[in-house]
């Protein structure tokens, strides 16, 4: 299926075509590896304490784990049935054990339909998924304009095929004014012809 990955992310992200056409998938930069001291305190129960560092570690990750999946659920409402799937996120270990997203993606389908007029209202929905999150990354800014492009170039042969229709077919206008007129209608030369031998023959008689 033909899409792209919708990414999030606070870097710039990068763009790459898998192959020719119009399937490209935007990814992120990698994601920078929050790393802290190794040092740990075990408490009483034998339970590791996170030290001071792993804390603010363990708040970042947090922090971008929401980001990240707010990010990537607006693409995804947005999409609609063009989303191929859900999304798909990266995780890091944390310094709890526990996985954190920071980076994630949704493929979607970018490509045209069969009809200029489907393929409008397409990119117009591609459009707005791409910049649905709050922080459209430079990666969805740009499929948001490849969209543009599509939509522009169906609306170019939309027009084109609507006036092909309209030269190649009669106009029904003048044919109907032809043949609607009221056959009682007296033309207007008629008209003065008539008036014009009456007042002769008033002449003639005076």
């Amino acid at each position: 299926m033909q899409g792209y990955q919708a990414n999030s992310g606070e870097k710039p992200p990068s763009a790459r075509h898998l192959s020719a056409g119009d399937k490209v998938t935007l990814s992120g930069e990698s994601p920078e590896n929050i790393k802290g001291k190794k040092e740990t305190k075990e408490n009483l129960n034998g339970q590791e304490q996170l030290n001071e560092e792993d804390l603010r570690i363990l708040e970042s990750l947090k922090k971008r784990d929401r980001e990240v999946r707010t990010h990537e659920q607006a693409h995804l409402a947005a999409a609609g049935r063009y989303a191929g799937g859900g999304a798909h996120f990266t995780t890091q270990k944390g310094p709890d054990g526990h996985a954190y997203a920071v980076s994630g993606e949704v493929p979607i389908d970018v490509g045209k339909e069969n009809s200029p007029e489907a393929t409008i209202s397409k990119m117009e929905t591609i459009k707005r998924a791409a910049l649905a999150p709050q922080n459209p990354s430079s990666a969805d800014r740009r499929i948001a304009a490849e969209a543009a492009v599509k939509e522009a170039a169906a609306r170019k042969e939309l027009l084109l095929k609507n006036q092909e229709v309209l030269l190649n077919s009669p106009n029904p206008s003048l044919s109907q004014s032809s043949s609607n007129q009221p056959q009682n209608i007296i033309p207007a030369q008629t008209v003065i012809s008539s008036y014009e031998a009456i007042e002769a023959l008033q002449k003639k008689s005076a």
